[in-house]
């Protein structure tokens, strides 16, 4: 048998793999999203982790990296337990809601251009709404029934807001006056409203209610095709917003109205109720659609926006950030980054030293010693070392990690929260979704580049509770470059001046207060508790080379732009033929940006045509032409399409998954070759048509949606032609397209034969 290090070792490889394959497929930002060896537990409660977890806002992503050689049950290299335990593990993030797509290494090199595609189709849907923020705060919110009397529910909607609250669930039986409620109580707040209804015949009836009951302000509908109302009330259908969602800026309605709020959760309401950033929500809808209201009020919450975590903190929902400053003399400038942190096993050799274990204890003891905290750690070992430390100065502590029996550790969390321990040293973040009032003190460290890390890691002490005035954080600043600088709180919240002790993060009367003591000469109490004593304030360094590209292109959404093949453009840049505008260079990894007023001089330097509308009839007949093929995908499915389609040139994409499979099937019924060697459909009788459909998606259709000759409609289970080129195909060009795509799969198959 291997030992565990070589199996570690092989394991870590794999995974940095699939963080640069990530990365290639859908961008650096993206890749900062993914959260490795998140922590979850199975439908058993017991500790499980997945390789790369990604959070959407109404969606979790689970990527498995698998060692092809010992999680075969014929390599003899794992035993049938462990093969069925991999299953349950598997099986249980399926019930508990998870998207899981899993990869062998072997796929990972050898299937490299595979996987980005399977990658770019599995997040598709996120690419287009980009909302990973999952991590942040839900809104705070409250459900209630309407009162006998409409004046009730009115003073109970302002007192929620006086809590700070900023969305809430009204339900009573239709026709019981939940539209006047909400009428009434967007007047009371006074700032711009969108109603949003489910149905068009409703549209008009809701406006013509505001125009009676607040006629003080105009109202006006708003129907897809037409322009967007400048009125102070807009009533809308949800999908008639969501249509036309750029007319509008997401903060342009200070007031939303959720009509049937019920429907939210749904993916047609909920595009369009997300985009939205009001600053109060009312949702309507009645008792008997749903009998557990706290579960219809979750699902409302989780659709939301979510806030930003100094917009939570500002609102007072969670507790304010005071945030000191702790340099070390260690380098990380040698650590390697693998397009998402740095990779562990540098991390853990480069930052597990004696020394900086002790500096941070000694940090504890001289500023906070009688309060409750957490110290996030690189690993078990490293946790378990930094708590007999704290345990021999007298704290007590114990080191916990989701890799403890589930009994061990909610054994550890019970008296931690009971007060019988002080201490925790953690070596990742605990249960998912875990985190205690009691935590006062953030000791940070764990470098991390990941800000979703960070986030989540101060979120285990942002709750509020009693006698809590504000979280502690100790960020542990060590020796880096530049482009390589761990997440800290002033980088995260972009704040350029530092002093011991300031507040970083609170609601603004605080911070004005605060403020205000610190221009006379004063050190706030708080501080002076800390034993801090503020004479200046130093400027610190809170680049993020992130924002320095933000409006720049990759180099593969440049070769989007120009309409090339994948790889293309970066083979120019190796070969010395293109110049970036930006570079990069983290650890092992070069990224390269590019100006996007470049396109068009990039596109004569080269001689690519510019493909429009005019030109794309002659440009989809040369492409479809060039039939230098590896597999005979590209003809073959061309042919399913021109089978499938309907008048308009759309057709549904499971009937053309279907008329694709057939071709292979009747090839394999005659007994002739049904494709070269290990190419896929070679296997047709062994693949699902869910394969298939991946397979056509990845494969032959992404060149031609590349090219913008194809594409899937809103609707994924329909795919169309381009419209302006649908409509210059005449019957000639189909059966010239026809006789092309049978020519080149006669050819494809005689080069066996004549071999």
């Amino acid at each position: 048998m291997l030992s565990n290090g070589i199996l570690n070792q092989a394991a870590t490889g794999a995974e940095d793999l699939f963080v640069e394959i990530f990365q290639d497929a859908v961008g650096i930002d993206m890749v900062s999203h993914l959260i490795p060896n998140y922590p979850v537990q199975d439908i058993y409660q017991d500790a499980r982790y997945i390789d790369f977890a990604l959070i959407a806002r109404t969606t979790r992503y689970a990527f498995e990296v698998d060692g092809e050689f010992w999680h075969r049950p014929d390599s003899g290299m794992v035993s049938s337990n462990k093969f069925r335990d991999d299953l349950l593990r598997q099986n249980s993030l399926v019930h508990l809601g998870w998207k899981v797509y899993r990869w062998t290494d072997g796929q990972l090199a050898q299937e490299r251009e595979n996987v980005i595609r399977q990658i770019r189709l599995f997040l598709e849907d996120e690419l287009r709404e980009t909302a990973f923020d999952g991590h942040l705060p839900l809104q705070d919110g409250e459900h209630f029934a309407l009162h006998e009397h409409q004046c009730d529910a009115l003073a109970y909607l302002s007192e929620l807001r006086a809590q700070r609250k900023t969305i809430a669930l009204l339900t009573h039986a239709t026709g019981a006056g939940k539209t006047l409620t909400a009428i009434c109580d967007a007047k009371a707040v006074g700032k711009r409203v969108l109603y949003l209804v489910h149905r068009s015949t409703l549209v008009t009836q809701t406006a013509d209610q505001f125009r009676q009951f607040w006629p003080e302000v105009d109202c006006d509908v708003y129907r897809g095709g037409r322009s967007k109302p400048d009125t102070f009330v807009v009533v809308a259908t949800y999908q008639g917003v969501g249509r036309n969602l750029k007319a509008f800026h997401p903060a342009e309605f200070g007031y939303l109205i959720a009509d049937e709020a019920h429907h939210v959760p749904a993916p047609t309401f909920k595009k369009t109720f997300e985009y939205f950033k009001p600053d109060f929500t009312l949702g309507l809808t009645a008792t008997d659609q749903r009998t557990d209201n706290q579960s219809l009020l979750t699902l409302f919450r989780e659709c939301a926006p979510r806030l930003g975590l100094r917009e939570a903190i500002e609102k007072g929902l969670l507790a304010p950030i005071r945030c000191v400053r702790v340099k070390t003399n260690i380098d990380l400038n040698r650590l390697r980054f693998n397009g998402n942190d740095y990779r562990l096993r540098d991390l853990e050799q480069g930052i597990t030293i004696p020394e900086r274990d002790r500096l941070i204890v000694a940090t504890y003891m001289r500023h906070v010693p009688q309060k409750s905290g957490v110290t996030f750690c690189v690993s078990v070992a490293h946790a378990e070392h930094l708590a007999s430390l704290f345990k021999a100065a007298g704290i007590p502590t114990e080191a916990i990690s989701g890799r403890m029996s589930p009994s061990q550790r909610d054994e550890i969390l019970e008296r931690y929260a009971s007060g019988k321990l002080q201490m925790l040293c953690a070596c990742d973040l605990l249960n998912e979704g875990w985190d205690s009032p009691r935590t006062e003190v953030l000791m940070m460290a764990r470098p991390t580049m990941s800000r979703v890390l960070y986030i989540q890691q101060l979120g285990r002490g942002t709750r509020l509770a009693p006698g809590k005035d504000c979280l502690h954080v100790f960020d542990f600043i060590d020796n880096t470059t530049r482009y390589a600088q761990a997440v800290n709180t002033h980088r995260l919240f972009g704040i350029r001046k530092y002093a011991p002790g300031v507040l970083v993060a609170a609601p603004p009367h605080e911070l004005a207060h605060e403020q205000m003591e610190l221009d006379v000469g004063k050190s706030p109490a708080e501080i002076e508790f800390l034993g801090l004593y503020v004479d200046r304030f130093e400027e610190i360094d809170i680049f993020d080379w992130k924002t320095e590209v933000a409006d720049m292109l990759t180099v593969g959404e440049l070769e989007i732009r120009l309409g090339v093949g994948g790889g293309t453009a970066l083979n120019w840049v190796r070969n010395g033929k293109l110049t970036a505008d930006h570079k990069i260079e983290i650890g092992m990894r070069t990224y390269h940006y590019f100006d996007k007023s470049r396109v068009e001089n990039i596109r004569r330097q080269f001689r690519i045509p510019r493909r429009t509308a005019a030109t794309r009839k002659k440009d989809f007949l040369q492409f479809a032409t060039e039939m230098d093929m590896a597999a005979s995908y590209k003809p073959v499915m061309l042919l399913a399409l021109l089978d499938s389609v309907d008048t308009e040139g759309r057709c549904r994409l499971a009937d053309l998954v279907n008329k694709f499979r057939d071709f292979y099937i009747e090839r394999d019924r005659q007994g002739l070759q049904v494709e070269r060697g290990q190419i896929r459909m070679g296997k047709v009788a062994t693949l699902s048509d869910d394969e298939i459909e991946q397979l056509v998606l990845m494969m032959p259709f992404e060149k031609f949606e590349r090219r913008k000759f194809l594409r899937r409609e809103r609707d994924a289970a329909f795919v169309r032609f381009d419209r302006h080129l649908w409509k210059s195909l005449d019957e000639d060009d189909i059966r010239t397209i026809r006789d092309m795509a049978d020519d080149a799969i006669r050819r494809y198959y005689e080069r066996d034969t004549d071999k």
